[in-house]
């Protein structure tokens, strides 16, 4: 009797402990620096995608060789993880803003060069030239979305951005793939790149925490 009274008790204090951490959570959703943060992601996500476009025009246009598409998907995942290395050698230390515009206008220029490809080897150019810059900025944003949780329940915020971030990018892979079939190829890309400009808009009015340690902890 005296286990079952103390693990009933037990469970009571733990459902009291999560129903209290929910509100607190749920207190802190009006963080203007979350909600900011989370717009930015949103739209930044939200740009509509060419990659799907781009694979259709390698296959039925230039004719690429699905082999020859196997080793460049095998370079960009190799040359991402270089992208990492540079992040966590050097880019770290750039302050967060400066890394999202460098980011944004990067992306936007890099995204024109695909409006001219003749051919398969100039597609491995592009591959080799950008592949570390998507490692840097696949960093930049996991680092960028710790510094706009709130503190104090770091890793429900955390999974909060990171699912807003996952929706808003498949919404901008469909958004992309309605593009290309009403507009075509050259219209996905250019309309991807000024999308992907406007969220410099954003920029100035994110708040981030630049001087904290940013270390997830469990709420």
């Amino acid at each position: 009797m005296v286990k079952k009274f103390k693990e009933k008790s037990i469970k009571k204090i733990k459902k009291i402990s999560i129903i209290k951490n929910l509100k607190n959570n749920f207190k802190k959703i009006g963080n203007k620096r979350l909600l900011i943060g989370l717009i930015f992601v949103a739209c930044l996500q939200f740009c509509p995608s060419f990659g799907t476009a781009l694979m259709i025009k390698a296959r039925e246009v230039l004719q690429v060789d699905k082999m020859f598409l196997g080793y460049l998907g095998a370079m960009g995942t190799v040359l991402g993880v270089v992208g990492y290395l540079i992040y966590y050698k050097w880019a770290y230390k750039i302050p967060m803003k400066k890394l999202l515009y460098f980011m944004i206008l990067f992306s936007a220029g890099t995204n024109l060069c695909y409006l001219y490809i003749p051919n398969q080897w100039v597609l491995m150019t592009y591959n080799i030239a950008f592949g570390a810059f998507g490692g840097i900025t696949f960093m930049t944003l996991l680092a960028f979305f710790v510094k706009i949780i709130p503190n104090g329940s770091e890793a429900f915020f955390y999974a909060l951005v990171t699912s807003v971030s996952n929706f808003c990018a498949r919404g901008g892979n469909v958004l992309g793939g309605l593009i290309y079939d009403n507009f075509g190829y050259s219209a996905n890309v250019i309309i991807s790149s000024i999308t992907t400009l406007i969220c410099l808009s954003f920029v100035p009015f994110l708040i981030i925490k630049e001087k904290e340690k940013c270390e997830l902890q469990t709420s």
